[in-house]
Protein backbone atom coordinates (compact mmCIF):
# COMPACT_ATOMS: atom_id res chain seq x y z
CA UNK A 1 0.00 0.00 0.00
CA UNK A 2 2.54 2.03 1.16
CA UNK A 3 4.14 2.04 -2.27
CA UNK A 4 1.06 2.21 -4.46
CA UNK A 5 0.64 5.90 -2.31
CA UNK A 6 3.74 6.65 -2.92
CA UNK A 7 3.51 6.01 -6.95
CA UNK A 8 0.05 8.06 -6.84
CA UNK A 9 1.67 10.88 -5.09
CA UNK A 10 4.22 10.79 -7.90
CA UNK A 11 1.61 10.97 -10.52
CA UNK A 12 -0.48 13.67 -8.74
CA UNK A 13 2.84 15.53 -8.12
CA UNK A 14 3.36 15.60 -12.00
CA UNK A 15 -0.14 16.25 -13.09
CA UNK A 16 -0.23 19.54 -10.74
CA UNK A 17 3.06 20.59 -12.17
CA UNK A 18 1.97 20.02 -15.91
CA UNK A 19 -1.47 22.01 -15.33
CA UNK A 20 0.97 24.63 -13.78
CA UNK A 21 3.21 25.02 -16.80
CA UNK A 22 0.01 24.51 -19.15
CA UNK A 23 -1.78 27.15 -17.02
CA UNK A 24 1.35 29.61 -17.11
CA UNK A 25 1.41 29.19 -20.93
CA UNK A 26 -1.55 29.86 -21.62
CA UNK A 27 -1.66 32.83 -19.61
CA UNK A 28 2.00 33.90 -21.62
CA UNK A 29 -0.35 33.33 -24.82
CA UNK A 30 -3.12 36.08 -23.24
CA UNK A 31 -0.49 38.13 -22.01
CA UNK A 32 1.25 38.47 -25.40
CA UNK A 33 0.09 40.75 -28.71
CA UNK A 34 1.15 38.54 -31.35
CA UNK A 35 -0.01 35.27 -30.42
CA UNK A 36 0.19 33.92 -33.24
CA UNK A 37 3.53 35.18 -34.17
CA UNK A 38 5.18 33.94 -31.02
CA UNK A 39 3.15 29.94 -31.69
CA UNK A 40 5.56 30.07 -34.85
CA UNK A 41 8.51 31.13 -33.29
CA UNK A 42 8.43 28.36 -30.33
CA UNK A 43 6.53 25.80 -32.95
CA UNK A 44 9.59 24.37 -34.95
CA UNK A 45 11.95 24.65 -32.12
CA UNK A 46 9.50 22.35 -30.20
CA UNK A 47 9.06 20.21 -32.90
CA UNK A 48 12.08 19.30 -33.97
CA UNK A 49 13.32 18.73 -30.51
CA UNK A 50 10.64 15.97 -29.98
CA UNK A 51 11.32 14.99 -33.37
CA UNK A 52 14.82 13.92 -32.43
CA UNK A 53 13.62 12.88 -28.90
CA UNK A 54 10.52 10.29 -29.75
CA UNK A 55 10.09 9.82 -33.51
CA UNK A 56 12.70 6.52 -32.95
CA UNK A 57 9.47 5.19 -31.18
CA UNK A 58 7.64 5.17 -34.03
CA UNK A 59 10.13 4.55 -36.84
CA UNK A 60 14.13 3.24 -36.73
CA UNK A 61 14.94 5.22 -40.17
CA UNK A 62 17.77 7.85 -39.12
CA UNK A 63 17.44 9.52 -42.51
CA UNK A 64 13.71 10.02 -42.01
CA UNK A 65 14.61 11.46 -38.52
CA UNK A 66 17.45 13.48 -39.76
CA UNK A 67 15.53 14.43 -42.88
CA UNK A 68 12.20 15.95 -40.54
CA UNK A 69 14.43 17.58 -38.44
CA UNK A 70 16.18 19.83 -40.47
CA UNK A 71 13.50 20.33 -42.40
CA UNK A 72 11.84 21.75 -39.14
CA UNK A 73 15.54 23.60 -38.18
CA UNK A 74 14.95 25.07 -41.72
CA UNK A 75 11.79 26.53 -40.97
CA UNK A 76 12.77 27.42 -37.36
CA UNK A 77 15.68 29.39 -38.90
CA UNK A 78 14.01 31.03 -41.71
CA UNK A 79 11.08 32.21 -39.59
CA UNK A 80 13.00 33.76 -36.91
CA UNK A 81 15.48 35.37 -38.76
CA UNK A 82 13.00 37.00 -40.92
CA UNK A 83 9.68 37.55 -39.09
CA UNK A 84 9.60 36.70 -35.62
CA UNK A 85 12.79 38.94 -34.28
CA UNK A 86 11.33 41.94 -36.25
CA UNK A 87 7.69 41.31 -35.33
CA UNK A 88 8.70 40.65 -31.37
CA UNK A 89 11.92 42.34 -31.20
CA UNK A 90 11.78 44.65 -33.61
CA UNK A 91 15.13 43.69 -34.47
CA UNK A 92 17.06 42.09 -38.12
CA UNK A 93 20.12 41.24 -39.48
CA UNK A 94 21.74 39.42 -42.25
CA UNK A 95 25.26 38.78 -43.51
CA UNK A 96 26.21 40.59 -47.34
CA UNK A 97 28.56 38.59 -49.29
CA UNK A 98 31.22 41.51 -50.76
CA UNK A 99 32.90 41.47 -54.14
CA UNK A 100 35.90 40.80 -51.96
CA UNK A 101 34.76 37.70 -50.47
CA UNK A 102 34.32 39.58 -47.21
CA UNK A 103 31.14 39.82 -45.32
CA UNK A 104 29.26 42.62 -44.06
CA UNK A 105 26.88 42.44 -41.25
CA UNK A 106 23.56 44.44 -41.74
CA UNK A 107 21.39 45.78 -38.54
CA UNK A 108 17.88 47.07 -38.32
CA UNK A 109 15.51 48.01 -35.71
CA UNK A 110 12.59 49.86 -34.92
CA UNK A 111 12.92 53.95 -34.61
CA UNK A 112 11.23 53.82 -31.24
CA UNK A 113 11.65 50.66 -28.87
CA UNK A 114 8.80 52.17 -26.65
CA UNK A 115 6.58 50.28 -29.90
CA UNK A 116 8.11 46.58 -28.83
CA UNK A 117 5.77 44.53 -26.44
CA UNK A 118 7.90 43.24 -23.28
CA UNK A 119 6.07 40.54 -23.42
CA UNK A 120 7.00 39.43 -27.22
CA UNK A 121 10.42 40.68 -26.21
CA UNK A 122 10.77 38.38 -23.15
CA UNK A 123 9.37 35.41 -24.96
CA UNK A 124 11.53 36.40 -28.15
CA UNK A 125 14.71 35.95 -26.03
CA UNK A 126 13.30 33.30 -24.08
CA UNK A 127 13.11 30.62 -26.92
CA UNK A 128 16.27 31.98 -28.91
CA UNK A 129 18.26 31.27 -25.88
CA UNK A 130 16.41 27.55 -24.66
CA UNK A 131 16.87 26.16 -27.78
CA UNK A 132 20.56 26.08 -28.43
CA UNK A 133 20.86 25.25 -24.77
CA UNK A 134 18.69 22.56 -25.24
CA UNK A 135 20.42 21.41 -28.02
CA UNK A 136 23.88 21.40 -26.09
CA UNK A 137 22.20 19.34 -23.85
CA UNK A 138 20.92 16.63 -26.37
CA UNK A 139 25.02 17.03 -27.86
CA UNK A 140 26.54 16.04 -23.92
CA UNK A 141 23.85 13.18 -24.00
CA UNK A 142 24.85 12.02 -27.11
CA UNK A 143 27.88 11.88 -26.92
CA UNK A 144 28.00 10.36 -23.38
CA UNK A 145 26.38 7.82 -25.82
CA UNK A 146 28.28 8.11 -28.33
CA UNK A 147 25.87 8.40 -30.90
CA UNK A 148 28.05 10.00 -33.62
CA UNK A 149 24.54 9.42 -36.08
CA UNK A 150 22.33 11.40 -33.94
CA UNK A 151 25.41 13.97 -33.30
CA UNK A 152 25.20 15.01 -36.69
CA UNK A 153 21.30 16.00 -36.05
CA UNK A 154 22.76 18.26 -32.84
CA UNK A 155 25.46 19.87 -34.82
CA UNK A 156 23.29 21.05 -37.84
CA UNK A 157 20.51 22.14 -34.97
CA UNK A 158 23.43 24.12 -33.33
CA UNK A 159 24.29 26.05 -36.53
CA UNK A 160 21.45 27.15 -37.20
CA UNK A 161 20.56 28.10 -33.77
CA UNK A 162 23.98 29.84 -32.80
CA UNK A 163 23.90 31.40 -36.09
CA UNK A 164 20.34 33.03 -35.18
CA UNK A 165 21.29 33.90 -31.60
CA UNK A 166 24.62 35.67 -32.38
CA UNK A 167 23.05 37.48 -35.01
CA UNK A 168 20.71 38.90 -33.02
CA UNK A 169 23.08 40.00 -30.01
CA UNK A 170 25.13 41.76 -32.34
CA UNK A 171 21.65 43.30 -33.73
CA UNK A 172 20.39 44.25 -30.02
CA UNK A 173 23.93 45.96 -29.27
CA UNK A 174 23.75 47.96 -32.23
CA UNK A 175 19.91 48.53 -31.29
CA UNK A 176 20.80 49.84 -28.13
CA UNK A 177 23.62 51.88 -28.97
CA UNK A 178 21.36 53.31 -31.85
CA UNK A 179 18.33 54.31 -29.19
CA UNK A 180 21.07 55.62 -26.57
CA UNK A 181 21.86 57.79 -29.40
CA UNK A 182 25.67 56.54 -29.87
CA UNK A 183 26.74 57.12 -33.74
CA UNK A 184 25.02 54.91 -36.11
CA UNK A 185 26.97 53.48 -39.56
CA UNK A 186 27.03 50.53 -41.64
CA UNK A 187 23.26 49.53 -41.63
CA UNK A 188 22.53 50.12 -38.07
CA UNK A 189 25.48 49.54 -36.51
CA UNK A 190 27.03 51.59 -33.77
CA UNK A 191 30.81 52.96 -34.15
CA UNK A 192 32.93 51.42 -31.66
CA UNK A 193 34.87 53.26 -29.09
CA UNK A 194 39.10 53.13 -28.93
CA UNK A 195 40.07 49.85 -27.85
CA UNK A 196 43.94 48.75 -27.55
CA UNK A 197 45.54 46.31 -29.29
CA UNK A 198 44.85 43.07 -27.93
CA UNK A 199 41.36 43.82 -27.46
CA UNK A 200 41.03 44.63 -31.40
CA UNK A 201 43.13 41.55 -32.02
CA UNK A 202 40.82 39.47 -30.26
CA UNK A 203 37.45 41.03 -31.63
CA UNK A 204 39.16 40.64 -35.11
CA UNK A 205 39.14 37.12 -34.67
CA UNK A 206 35.91 36.29 -33.00
CA UNK A 207 34.31 38.09 -35.53
CA UNK A 208 36.63 36.14 -38.38
CA UNK A 209 35.21 32.71 -36.35
CA UNK A 210 31.36 33.86 -35.98
CA UNK A 211 31.31 35.21 -39.59
CA UNK A 212 32.53 32.14 -41.20
CA UNK A 213 30.15 30.14 -38.74
CA UNK A 214 27.23 31.94 -39.38
CA UNK A 215 28.04 32.68 -43.55
CA UNK A 216 27.94 28.62 -43.75
CA UNK A 217 24.61 28.15 -41.92
CA UNK A 218 22.81 31.21 -43.37
CA UNK A 219 23.91 31.05 -46.83
CA UNK A 220 22.42 27.73 -48.05
CA UNK A 221 19.17 27.99 -46.08
CA UNK A 222 18.42 31.75 -46.89
CA UNK A 223 18.65 31.05 -50.28
CA UNK A 224 16.41 28.13 -50.24
CA UNK A 225 14.08 29.81 -48.28
CA UNK A 226 14.35 33.01 -49.85
CA UNK A 227 15.58 34.69 -46.61
CA UNK A 228 18.33 36.90 -48.05
CA UNK A 229 18.58 40.41 -47.44
CA UNK A 230 19.58 43.67 -49.65
CA UNK A 231 21.72 46.45 -48.20
CA UNK A 232 19.08 48.77 -48.64
CA UNK A 233 16.95 49.29 -44.88
CA UNK A 234 13.67 47.58 -45.23
CA UNK A 235 10.51 48.81 -42.95
CA UNK A 236 10.09 46.74 -39.80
Amino acid sequence: MATSDGGESKTAAYLKTAQSGAMALVSTFQQTKSPITVFFHLIFKLSAILVYILFGWFSSSFVLTFVLCVILLAFDFWTVKNITGRKLAGLRWWVNTMEDGSNKWVFECVLDPATIDPVDKRIFWAGLFASPAAWLALLLLAIFKFNLQWMLIVAVALALNVANFYGYWLSSSAANRKWSGGDVESGGAAAQPAMDASSVYTQAVGKAIAGSLVQQATTGFSKFMGGGGSSQEADL
